[in-house]
C-alpha cells in the first residue's frame, strides 16, 4: 500500500493519508474473510480426520449444517490442496485363464454359524499410525460375528478371541482362512482343535478364494472408524 511506503519512508500517516487520499478507517480495515476462511478451512481438515471415508461433498454438507457459508467448489479445491481425497488402488483384473475354475462360485454355508470366514484387515488412524483388525464373517448370511482391533495381534491373542466367538455363538464346522502366521500358530491350531474344526486354507496370494470377507471389507471396511 501506497500510505504504508510513505509512512515507511518518515512521513506522519495523518499527512500520508491525506496525500492518497485514504481514509483513516479504510487504512486501518480488516477483512474479516481471511479468519473466517482460516476457521472453516481448520474445520473441514477436522471433519475429514474424523471421517476419513467422507467425500468433499458429505464434508461440504456438515460445514453448512455448522453455519459455514461456504461454496461447493472451494470447499472442494482445498479439499485437493490439503491432500485429503482417498486414494484408491485401481483394482487388477483377472484373465478367466489366471484363475482357477474351481475357486468360483463361492460356495457359502447352507446355514447359519455352520461356516466363517476369519481374516486381518489394517486401518489407518488419523494421526497416521495403522491398527489390525481381526474380524469374523458368518458366510451364510454375511454377518459380522466379531471384530477385534489393536496395533498389534499376536497369535495366542487370536486364538483367545477366535475361541470367545466360539464360546459366544457355538463352534462352526469349519473356518475358512488364509495362511498368516498367526492362524498357523500352535496357540490358534489348539483352540481349532478342541472344537473339532475343519479349515479351508487358501493358497498365499489369493483374496478372491476367501471372496466373502474381502467383499466385506471393501462394502463395510471404509464406513467404520476405528479413531
Amino acid at each position: 500500500m501506497l500510505a504504508t511506503q510513505l509512512v515507511e519512508n518518515g512521513l506522519s500517516l495523518k499527512k500520508a493519508l491525506r496525500l492518497v487520499g485514504l481514509a483513516k478507517s479504510s487504512y486501518f480495515y480488516q477483512s474479516k474473510r481471511a479468519s473466517l476462511d482460516k476457521a472453516w478451512a481448520k474445520r473441514l481438515k477436522e471433519l475429514a480426520l474424523k471421517n476419513p471415508a467422507y467425500g468433499y461433498r458429505r464434508l461440504w454438507a456438515l460445514l453448512r449444517r455448522e453455519g459455514f457459508k461456504v461454496g461447493l467448489k472451494r470447499v472442494y479445491t482445498l479439499y485437493r490442496k490439503l491432500g485429503l481425497a482417498l486414494s484408491f488402488r485401481k483394482k487388477r483384473g483377472y484373465r478367466k485363464s489366471q484363475v482357477p475354475e474351481d475357486t468360483f462360485p463361492l460356495e457359502p454355508a447352507r446355514r447359519p454359524l455352520k461356516r466363517w470366514s476369519i481374516d486381518f484387515k489394517e486401518k489407518r488412524l488419523s494421526d497416521g499410525s495403522k491398527v489390525r483388525i481381526l474380524q469374523v464373517l458368518d458366510e451364510a448370511v454375511r454377518y459380522l460375528l466379531g471384530g477385534w482391533w489393536d496395533r498389534r495381534i499376536s497369535g495366542e491373542e487370536a486364538a483367545e478371541y477366535f475361541d470367545h466367538l466360539c464360546r459366544t455363538y457355538g463352534p462352526p464346522n469349519e473356518i475358512r482362512r488364509d495362511d498368516g502366521p498367526e492362524f498357523r500358530s500352535g496357540a490358534f491350531q489348539e483352540v481349532r482343535q478342541k472344537w473339532r474344526i475343519k479349515e479351508r486354507v487358501i493358497p498365499p496370494g489369493s483374496p478372491y478364494w476367501n471372496g466373502f470377507i474381502e467383499s466385506f471389507h471393501g462394502k463395510r471396511g471404509g464406513r467404520r472408524n476405528f479413531v
